[in-house]
């Protein structure tokens, strides 16, 4: 109990220092994971958006369908990178 070790019985405690960091580096990870997606969601919905302004036509369930089209191809592109990566488990050093 007296010991400077960061544990209390069995749990580790965190002191607001850490807590903070722990946070702020959580919060880059949800922005970057989740920008790509939102990019993506917003360029297509600028270009359907003029396209829809251009030819007149006011149908909500285009611009919805493309978009959703648009973050499935992406996805599917991200899942075939992650995959590729897979092959980096036995390249890597074990210490």
């Amino acid at each position: 109990m007296g010991s400077d070790t960061g544990a209390i019985g069995t749990e580790l405690f965190m002191n607001d220092s850490e807590l903070t960091q722990f946070v702020t580096q959580l919060l880059w990870i949800v922005l970057f994971t989740s920008m790509p997606v939102v990019l993506v969601a917003s360029v297509v919905g600028v270009i359907v958006s003029l396209v829809q302004a251009l030819t007149q036509i006011q149908d909500q369930t285009l611009q919805f369908m493309i978009k959703l089209l648009a973050i499935a191809i992406q996805f599917m592109i991200k899942l075939l990178a992650i995959g590729n990566c897979n092959n980096l488990n036995g390249q890597l050093p074990m210490a």
